[in-house]
């Protein structure tokens, strides 16, 4: 009888602070959040303490801090990202088969949780919490001290974010943590630098700004981190649920009220965001405006007065200029390829990642006629790679490159150059270790679709 296998799954979330509830009888003091909630107070306890008792025997013998720690069951991950805060993640390992020619006997699947990958999403999801709440200590000095307003924000935020957290999603292009710029002309992209430059000029108030066209980036006069927070935030959230709102995907939204082109911003949809690198740090008044298929956001330090008027006055002034640069940038594309065009690289899906910009580019989830989803087993080992590649990184290696056969008999490739990376995954059964070693030989059609199609205007050298 055959055993159906269990999916990766979060177990439970906790954040506490290692100096509140030292004394005996206040532990529970320590804790700011814990999920699921559902869980009875002595039990949360319990992990805390054992959390806090790990990361202390850790401490005793490296000068590193504590990652994570596997079970026959269980992976935690530990992240610690201010002083005196803690952040644990425990995941569920799959349980099932082996393998799929085994149909008897089951086990834990630890080969299927890949700690890089879950390691970057506990990472991203404090980030995306400093961006909305700000950092945990400006909360708890805020509050004298007390816990109970940290308490409530994080409860309200993470609730909400873990909700929607899907972690068997998730794979290597959550390790990479990057964004998706468009690549434009030289003189098509001084056209949107310049709108941007205007807009600051003209209305002073505002510091910085990002601009976007299908939700790929264009401008951004932010530092990267926090450009790709601020990206991750508006591609996953606020953009989405404008457009259910307005119910409006590619059509244009000109005919909208001045008040329904500011996704956030005006009167009644108010919105601030942390910014941690820039001059100066804290709240930044958010306005998003859009128009056609292109997004503006524009910042301003929350010191600054926004007053009514100005939403108007931004209105007039960005809308036929945003509506030309999309004009402009749909008359440079070129037509998309005939399915005909497609046929000679169906076999190869591809993740681009270069750590100097953050710029990400994938096909590994396209949807393709006649063709199956990128395999799990190649997506697991294209994390592995990555993982081999950053260690040899770190020893001062600048370049590299690993071949790999699967068990399914498809092949992976993951190859580095100064910081850029570059996977691909290749369904060819026939073909031998020659032939993917010498794979820009061999397959020279396929490759110059890649690079004509793909990753036109974004320079890599492999």
């Amino acid at each position: 009888m055959s055993v159906n296998t269990t999916e990766v799954s979060l177990k439970n979330f906790f954040i506490f602070h290692a100096k509140y509830g030292e004394k005996e009888g206040e532990e529970e003091e320590k804790i700011i959040y814990f999920y699921p909630k559902r869980t009875p107070l002595d039990m949360q306890m319990k992990e805390v303490g054992l959390c806090e008792a790990i990361i202390k025997f850790i401490q005793n013998f490296s000068t590193s801090p504590c990652e994570a720690l596997k079970t026959e069951k269980t992976q935690k991950l530990f992240y610690q990202p201010e002083e005196n805060f803690w952040m644990v993640m425990t995941i569920n390992i799959p349980f099932g088969p082996r393998s799929k020619d085994v149909l008897e006997g089951s086990e834990h699947l630890d080969h299927e949780v890949k700690m890089p990958v879950f390691k970057a999403v506990l990472k991203q999801a404090y980030q995306t919490s400093r961006l909305i709440l700000g950092p945990f200590q400006n909360i708890l000095d805020s509050g004298n001290g007390v816990l109970s307003e940290l308490k409530s924000k994080c409860d309200n935020f993470f609730s909400k974010y873990l909700a929607n957290l899907k972690l068997k999603q998730c794979d290597i292009i959550d390790v990479f943590q990057g964004v998706e710029y468009l690549g434009l002309e030289k003189p098509l992209f001084l056209l949107s630098q310049s709108l941007a430059n205007q807009v600051e000029g003209k209305f002073p108030i505002f510091d910085y700004s990002l601009l976007l066209y299908e939700e790929k980036i264009v401008w951004s006069g932010l530092e990267l981190e926090d450009a790709q927070l601020l990206y991750k935030y508006l591609v996953s959230c606020l953009i989405p649920s404008f457009l259910f709102k307005t119910n409006k995907t590619t059509s244009s939204n000109l005919t909208l009220p001045p008040s329904m082109r500011f996704i956030f911003g005006s009167q009644g949809k108010e919105r601030k965001v942390y910014l941690s690198k820039v001059a100066n740090p804290g709240f930044y008044n958010l306005i998003v405006y859009r128009v056609n298929l292109a997004t503006l956001c524009l910042l301003s330090n929350c010191s600054s007065v926004i007053k009514d008027e100005l939403f108007g006055k931004l209105d007039d002034f960005l809308r036929d200029k945003m509506n030309n640069i999309c004009a402009e940038i749909v008359m440079s594309k070129k037509p998309k390829p005939q399915i005909t065009e497609l046929q000679d690289s169906s076999s190869l899906r591809f993740a681009y990642f270069n750590s100097t910009n953050l710029a990400t580019k994938s096909t590994l989830h396209d949807l393709r006629i006649g063709q199956p989803p990128a395999q799990k087993e190649s997506l697991r080992l294209l994390v592995d790679i990555c993982q081999q590649l950053s260690d040899l990184r770190e020893q001062g290696c600048k370049s590299s490159e690993f071949l790999y056969k699967c068990l399914s008999d498809q092949w992976v490739i993951g190859m580095m150059s100064n910081g850029r990376q570059f996977y691909v995954t290749i369904d060819r059964k026939k073909a031998n270790l020659l032939d993917i070693s010498n794979f820009f030989n061999i397959f020279p059609g396929e490759v110059n679709y890649i690079c004509d199609k793909q990753l036109k205007g974004i320079f890599f050298h492999v």
